[in-house]
């Protein structure tokens, strides 16, 4: 188990947020014994590190006596020496920042990743998909189709030329319309009321 929120901070103040070996800005809190060694998740096993002497010490058992008491001396400077710094207030609100882009970036992540859950499946629907208006459905988009009238002579669809999504039909004006019928080869004027949508 990790080390919880409390003790990261209370171990990141009781050394300024400064690494406890070469006193640099910017650290992690680390096990001084790690877990798979049976290291505890207490204050007591815990030393904020930065990057680098973390590569250094923090893989070599045999240096986990040494980053004990060198982290037991920076508190102790911390606490007196140095309590009343101004640089560990500072160190602080750059932390406070720090955490805030980590909670911004992990909120990022997990909304991409339930964006791409969303988009895959929406990915196989349109796939699965076989007319235009189930394409139109699934993935919220209006298509344009194409609007026939019947020829009043044969009955059958007839292509007006015209192509609109169905949005945009119940909201448009069409009235004597002219089209050239290539059933009856007869010229037809249709209004909205004789228009459809072409069925595949």
């Amino acid at each position: 188990m990790p080390f919880s929120e409390a003790t990261k901070l209370a171990a990141k103040r009781r050394a300024h947020f400064s690494c406890v070996v070469c006193h640099q800005a910017f650290v992690e809190v680390h096990h001084i014994t790690p877990q798979a060694d049976g290291g505890d998740d207490d204050l007591d096993n815990a030393a904020p590190l930065c990057a680098s002497c973390h590569d250094l010490f923090g893989g070599n058992p045999d240096k986990r006596k040494q980053i004990r008491q060198m982290r037991d001396l920076w508190y102790e400077l911390c606490e007196t020496r140095f309590r009343d710094s101004p640089s560990a207030a500072l160190a602080q609100d750059v932390d406070a920042i720090k955490e805030q882009q980590r909670d911004q970036g992990a909120r990022l992540t997990a909304m991409k990743e339930l964006l791409e859950r969303y988009y895959a499946r929406q990915m196989k629907e349109v796939a699965a998909a076989s007319t235009a208006k189930q394409v139109s459905f699934v993935s919220g988009i209006s298509i344009p189709q194409r609007l026939m009238i019947k020829c009043p002579k044969t009955g059958k669809p007839v292509y007006t030329g015209v192509a609109m999504s169905e949005g945009a039909f119940k909201s448009a004006t069409l009235h004597d319309n002219a089209i050239g019928c290539p059933q009856c080869g007869e010229q037809h004027v249709w209004n909205k009321e004789d228009a459809f949508f072409e069925t595949k």
